[in-house]
C-alpha cells in the first residue's frame, strides 16, 4: 500500500483496517533509514525528526490527494509516530494526549460525509508541533482555513453537514436534548433535505463520547462545552424558522411560529424580538453610508439573511475552538518544528461553493507541483545524462486554467 517515488511517498487507501499502525510498527522504523525498511508513513516521519534534529533546521511534510485518499488518516498517523518517539510519557506527557486529542475534536466540527468519502476534511490545517533541544516535544499550534461554512445550510443529496450535529442528537442523554430542544436530525431543515442522517460503520453515539473526551482532555470547562453546543443547537433551529409572507397583497416576511426563534435566542442569550427584526427588517446603509434605514425583506431574502448569520456564526466558533486548542498546546516559537499540512480534498459537487472551488484550485497548484518535480524535472535530467527514456506524458496540464483564476 506504500512505494516511494522520488521525495514523495505515494500511499493507497485499502478502505479497511490493515494492522501495520501499532506501537510495534513504530518501534521498529525508530532510527531506521528509509533505503533500508519497507516504505511507510512511519519512515517518513522518522526522516523528517532525525533530518531536524541533525540540521537544526524546520522540516514540513505535505500530504495532499483527492477526497478519500487518506489525508487526514496519515496525519494522524505522523502525530501518533512523533508523540511515540518524542513524548516525555508519563504525567509529563500530557501535551502528547492533547495534541493527539486536538484531531477528533477539529473532525467532529470540520469534517462531513460527502459521497466520495464518509470522513471528509471540509477545511484545511497547517500543524506545527515543535521540539526543544533535547528533540521531546514542546508545543504544538494549528492554523485553519478554507471552512466550508456553505455545508452548515445546504449539502448535496446523500450527504450531510457536520458530524458534530449527527453526535449531539445520537449521543446526548434525553435531559440534555430537553434543555438543547433537540431531537432527531430528520426534524431539522438543515439537516433533512439531503436525504442522509446517518453513515455506515460510523457510530454517531460513539464519535460523540470521543468528541466530548477530546474537550475534556484539551481543557475546555463545562461552561465552554455547553457554549459549543449550544451555537450548534442554535443553528438547527435557526434552519427551522417558518418565513412567511405577510399576505396575499405583501411580499414582506413575517414570522408567525415563533418556537424555533425562541429556542435559537434562548440558547444564543439574546432577545427573540431583536434576533427576529434582525432577520426581516435589518438596518442598511444608503446614500454612501450616511444613512441607515430599515428595510423589510422578503421571504427569498430573509432566508439568505439567515443563512449568511448561521454561516459566519458557525465559522467563528469553530475559530474560537482552534484558538482554544493552540492555547492549551502552547507552541514554542523558538523551537525548530515539523509542519504538517493536510488540505480539504478535490472534489466536485452538484453545486459547488466558493470555498470548494478555492479548495479544488489549491489542490491543483499541489498536483502542477507535483507532476513538474516528480516528472517534467525528472525526466529532463535523464535527457541531459543521455539516458535511453521514453518520455512519459503525465496528463493533462491545468497550468492555462490555474493562471486563469491567478
Amino acid at each position: 500500500m506504500h512505494t516511494y517515488s522520488g521525495l514523495f511517498l505515494v500511499v493507497l487507501n485499502p478502505y479497511k483496517w490493515i494492522p501495520i499502525y501499532s506501537n510495534e510498527m513504530v518501534e521498529f522504523y525508530i532510527g531506521k533509514r528509509k533505503e533500508d525498511v519497507a516504505p511507510h508513513i512511519f519512515a517518513m516521519a522518522d526522516t523528517a525528526y532525525r533530518t531536524m534534529l541533525e540540521s537544526k533546521r524546520n522540516q514540513s511534510m505535505l500530504i495532499t490527494g483527492e477526497s478519500g485518499a487518506g489525508k487526514t488518516e496519515n496525519t494522524k498517523k505522523v502525530i501518533q509516530y512523533l508523540a511515540h518517539i518524542a513524548g516525555r510519557g508519563g504525567t509529563e506527557g500530557k501535551l502528547e494526549k492533547k495534541l493527539l486529542q486536538a484531531n477528533p475534536l477539529l473532525e467532529a466540527l470540520g469534517n462531513a460525509k460527502t459521497t466520495k468519502n464518509n470522513n471528509s476534511s471540509r477545511f484545511g490545517k497547517f500543524i506545527k508541533i515543535t521540539f526543544d533541544k533535547s528533540g521531546y516535544i514542546s508545543g504544538a499550534s494549528i492554523v485553519s482555513y478554507l471552512l466550508e461554512k456553505s455545508r452548515v445550510v445546504h449539502q448535496g443529496k446523500d450527504e450531510r453537514s457536520f458530524h458534530i450535529f449527527y453526535q449531539m442528537m445520537a449521543g446526548m442523554t434525553n435531559e440534555e436534548k430537553r434543555k438543547y430542544h433537540l431531537t432527531v436530525p430528520e426534524d431539522f431543515g438543515f439537516l433533512n433535505h439531503s436525504g442522509c442522517t446517518s453513515v455506515r460503520y460510523m457510530d454517531d453515539k460513539k464519535e460523540y463520547e470521543h468528541t466530548r473526551t477530546a474537550l475534556s482532555v484539551l481543557s475546555f470547562n463545562e461552561d465552554e462545552q455547553q457554549l459549543l453546543f449550544s451555537v450548534c443547537a442554535a443553528i438547527c433551529h435557526l434552519g427551522n424558522l417558518p418565513f412567511e409572507k405577510e399576505s396575499k397583497s405583501s411580499d414582506n416576511c413575517v414570522i408567525n411560529d415563533k418556537t424555533s426563534l425562541e429556542y435559537a435566542a434562548e440558547l444564543l442569550q439574546i432577545d427573540p424580538l431583536r434576533l427576529e427584526t434582525s432577520l426581516i427588517k435589518p438596518k442598511i446603509k444608503v446614500g454612501g453610508g450616511k444613512e441607515v434605514v430599515q428595510k423589510h425583506l422578503d421571504v427569498v431574502k430573509a432566508a439568505a439573511s439567515r443563512d449568511a448569520l448561521v454561516k459566519a456564526l458557525y465559522g467563528r466558533m469553530f475559530l474560537w475552538v482552534v484558538d482554544k486548542i493552540n492555547k492549551t498546546l502552547t507552541v514554542e516559537p523558538r523551537d525548530n518544528f515539523i509542519g504538517l499540512l493536510d488540505i480539504a480534498g478535490f472534489e466536485i459537487f452538484i453545486h459547488n461553493s466558493f470555498e470548494q472551488l478555492c479548495i479544488n484550485f489549491t489542490n491543483e497548484k499541489l498536483q502542477q507541483f507535483f507532476n513538474h518535480h516528480m516528472f517534467t524535472l525528472e525526466q529532463e535530467e535523464y535527457k541531459k545524462e543521455k539516458i535511453e527514456w521514453t518520455w512519459v506524458d503525465f496528463g493533462v496540464d491545468s497550468q492555462a486554467t490555474i493562471d486563469l483564476l491567478e
